[in-house]
This record gives structure tokens, sequence and C-alpha cells, in this order.
């Protein structure tokens, strides 16, 4: 790599801690909970070929080792709930071709977290069927946030999350969630306002 183009990919890692001040960043667990679920959410038909599942989800907080970032509580604190509304193939529910390795879903998630209201959509996919026990699908998904709560522009929500459909003893369906809501402009006098009162 010429010494011109490092010195660029440099400089944008450099300046990544800025994306701090941009951004709303939430870092959360969410576990399967059939009570949080909203079904007026998925009121939208799936489509055609498709078996529409509705998960309910309650979110929490988690605790990370400094040092290293290992979680180690999982659940200090519930801050809300999220609906999901996933539309499974058919054919992905047969056990011959179950939950294909590659394969895409469509989602669209909601989510209350406290004063924060926010919803999106995108898609996951199926990342390995069989670990750590066969059954357990092990997914990731990625959505835009569509319906950013007021004061941000929108965003991005991503998981990392287990599922499991056939109720396997020792495994829950959850995921562990980044939520990154960019900031609206500030208005140009709230700006000034603030900087006179200094």
């Amino acid at each position: 790599m010429r010494r011109g183009a490092l010195l660029t990919v440099l400089t944008v890692f450099a300046a990544a801690p800025a994306l701090a001040q941009e951004a709303t960043v939430l870092q959360l667990v969410s576990v399967h909970d059939p009570a949080a679920a909203d079904p007026s959410v998925c009121s939208i038909p799936g489509a055609p070929g498709t078996v529409r599942l509705v998960l309910g989800g309650t979110f929490s907080s988690v605790r990370t080792e400094a040092s290293s970032g290992k979680v180690n509580d999982a659940h200090p604190h519930t801050v809300g709930t999220g609906t999901a509304c996933i539309d499974v193939p058919v054919a992905h529910l047969n056990p011959a071709s179950f939950f294909p390795i590659g394969e895409h879903l469509t989602i669209y998630g909601d989510w209350h977290f406290g004063r924060l209201h926010m919803a999106g959509e995108g898609r996951c996919t199926y990342q390995t069927n069989d670990l750590p026990v066969p059954g357990v699908v092990l997914t990731g998904c990625t959505m835009e946030i569509t319906d950013a709560p007021e004061g941000y522009l929108g965003g991005l929500a991503s998981s990392n999350s287990v599922f499991n459909p056939l109720s396997i003893p020792g495994y829950s369906t959850g995921s562990f969630w980044t939520f990154r809501l960019f900031h609206a402009p500030e208005p140009e006098h709230a700006a000034r306002s603030r900087h006179h009162r200094r």
C-alpha cells in the first residue's frame, strides 16, 4: 500500500471516535418474551409463501469488563421492549432444507426504550443451523432505522442472534443488539443561544 493511501486509512480510523459526538449508541441484550409482543405492529400481510412470525422481546442493558469488553452481566437493568415481524419462507421449515445457511429473511422491528420509540426494516441472514447443536439457528440481522425518535435523523440496528425454533432445552431465543442513532442538526439559533450563555 502506498504511503498516501495508508495515511488516508489511518486518518479515517483516527477520526472514528468523533462519531460518539454525532450519534447515540445503545448496546442491549434481548430475550424472547411473548408478553412483550405487539401484534398490531405486524398487521401488514407477509409475502406469499411465507409464515409470519411475531416475536416479542424484553431488552436490557449489559455490563462489561473495561479491560476486555467481556460481558459480565447481560441483564442489569431492563430498558424496554420490542416486536419483530419476520417472514419465514415455508420451504425453510422443511427438515430437508431447514433454515438454509446464507438465505435471507425480511424483518421489521419496533422498539420502545423509555422515551425513545423507533422502528426499522431490513433483513436477517442465516449463518449456521447446527451450532452449538443441530436445530439451533445463528443469524445476524441489520435494519435501517427508518422511524427515528425526535431529534435523530435515523440510524442502524444490528444483531447477533440465536433462534431456537424447535425449543431445544438449554438454548434461548435472543440477541445482542447495537443501535446507532445519528443526531439531527441543531438549529442554528439554539447553538448560538447556548454559546452566548457560556
